[in-house]
């Protein structure tokens, strides 16, 4: 809001160009355009040739302008965090109804000091209303083992293959209190639902900022340490971390992520009755 002010304060003055510029380069540029002279390059607001009142007072406000577009634009290139951070991100995503992607995922323990081998793809596909689609498989192995998690809301299933063509095993059970919604919950980013399952803390990061949840319910407890997701500048999730009390590590490095994709006709298929 900040931003948008200064910018109508300006008539529109804010060429794209500068707004990735520092504050004192911003200030020197913009003293140029408006008067041709340009002194005082060590201070953020550079200082003016003496005139006349009038233009003495237009400079200034002009300054003032230039001074709330530099804390603007330090403002907006820096991503919300905490509680603010947290609000933002629930609205932009409250109009989500389904999300899918995929990555590469790995298992290492925590005292393990060689790196993670044998990592599995997964495609994944959550929607807003408790149902997913989640499908393991390995990469170097397209016919070998593979594990689908699937649910339609009503009813859960986990299919596992050794081979393709083998028999499948299967296991079905009810969709109520399905511990893995409430785990696929935090692919969604849906803030309401995780709220209500983990402490919920938004950080700056390195890499843009950081989801952290810790689980609040015994169940989740039993089985998650605590989920860290990084996210974009767009606040879709790049990596989730998902620790275990028993100190494994599930690393998952997504390499496509789409909100409100059009549906494939498989996702949330179910075996049968």
């Amino acid at each position: 809001m900040l931003r948008v002010q200064v910018l109508l304060l300006l008539g529109g003055f804010a060429p794209t160009a500068l707004r990735a510029c520092p504050p004192g380069f911003v200030a020197a540029r913009c003293r140029r355009q408006a008067s041709g002279t340009v002194d005082g390059w060590a201070s953020p607001i550079v200082s003016v040739h003496r005139s006349s009142a009038p233009a003495r007072s237009l400079r200034s406000g002009f300054r003032m302008a230039l001074v709330l577009l530099a804390a603007a634009i330090a403002v907006a290139g820096e991503p919300l965090v905490g509680e603010a951070g947290l609000a933002e991100l629930a609205a932009a995503r409250a109009s989500v109804r389904v999300v899918a992607g995929e990555g590469m995922r790995t298992v290492q323990r925590l005292d393990d000091t060689e790196p993670p081998s044998d990592a599995k793809r997964v495609r994944f596909a959550v929607a807003l209303d408790g149902r997913y689609d989640v499908v393991i498989t390995d990469p170097d192995q397209p016919e070998g083992e593979r594990h689908r998690f699937v649910s339609d809301g009503k009813t859960t299933w986990e299919i596992s293959q050794m081979e393709v063509g083998e028999a499948e095993q299967r296991k079905k059970r009810p969709a109520a209190d399905d511990l893995l919604a409430r785990t696929f919950a935090c692919l969604r980013l849906d803030l309401g639902q995780l709220r209500r399952d983990y402490a919920v803390e938004l950080v700056a990061a390195s890499a843009g900022r950081e989801l952290r949840l810790v689980p609040s319910d015994p169940a989740l407890a039993g089985s998650i340490a605590r989920i860290v997701l990084t996210l974009d500048a767009a606040g879709r999730p790049v990596r989730l971390v998902l620790d275990e009390p028993t100190d494994n590590r599930h690393r998952l490095v997504l390499s496509s992520f789409q909100d409100d994709p059009q549906l494939d006709a498989a996702w949330f298929a179910t075996p049968g009755p």
